[in-house]
């Protein structure tokens, strides 16, 4: 292809080759116009050349300077796709897992509940039992020595001494020498002070 100035020009028209390697030009062109000769085959050659190395680089494997290829983009989405799977998947396991545990502590706090409603309920069997059989329906205090203490304050006051039932470390305590009720019964207090730690619990009857 033969242009001038920027113009193509029409072979046999304006040019032609006597000789392969003599342009002649029918009109002389102006002086000082730029005259452009491009060899249309040997284009074509270097773009056959150009297609056959990117079908190259785009059939075969992804290596060196290729990194402009559709294949390497095709497997850089693949990689991505791939990750992006197994952290959904991670995510998923995660949530079941966090599903399993919260359905595992409702459950548990239901069974707390139960229990503690059974309790309950029992308690109140054993008040009512104990208030059938002409015994007191106060539930049993349960108190900690120091090993100074003497006096410790009851919930409910006791009429007399008898109608108590006091154990410490689990030893039950003679009512006539061991203690003694003041404060109208309000209070319980040790001929000597229970040892430090020692469990005390009072019973009434």
């Amino acid at each position: 292809m033969v242009t001038v100035a920027g113009v193509p020009q029409a072979p046999l028209d304006s040019y032609t080759t006597p000789a392969t390697t003599t342009l002649r030009f029918s009109s002389a062109p102006a002086n000082g116009v730029g005259i452009s000769v491009r060899y249309l085959d040997k284009e074509a050659q270097s773009g056959a050349a150009a297609a056959e190395e990117w079908a190259n680089k785009t059939s075969g494997p992804v290596t060196g300077a290729t990194e402009y290829s559709a294949k390497y983009y095709a497997q850089s989405i693949a990689g991505n796709a791939a990750t992006a799977t197994q952290q959904s998947a991670a995510a998923a396991a995660s949530a079941s897992a966090s599903a399993t545990s919260a359905s595992q502590s409702a459950t548990s706090a239901t069974a707390s509940a139960n229990s503690a409603t059974q309790s309950q309920s029992y308690m109140n069997q054993a008040q009512g039992y104990a208030a059938a059989a002409g015994g007191s329906s106060v539930a049993p205090q349960v108190f900690t020595g120091n090993g100074s203490a003497t006096d410790f304050v009851l919930s409910t006051a006791a009429s007399s001494v008898h109608k108590l039932i006091v154990t410490v470390n689990y030893v039950v305590q003679d009512s006539l020498d061991a203690y003694v009720l003041v404060n109208s019964g309000a209070t319980l207090r040790f001929t000597s002070a229970p040892a430090a730690s020692a469990r005390i619990v009072v019973r009434y009857i």
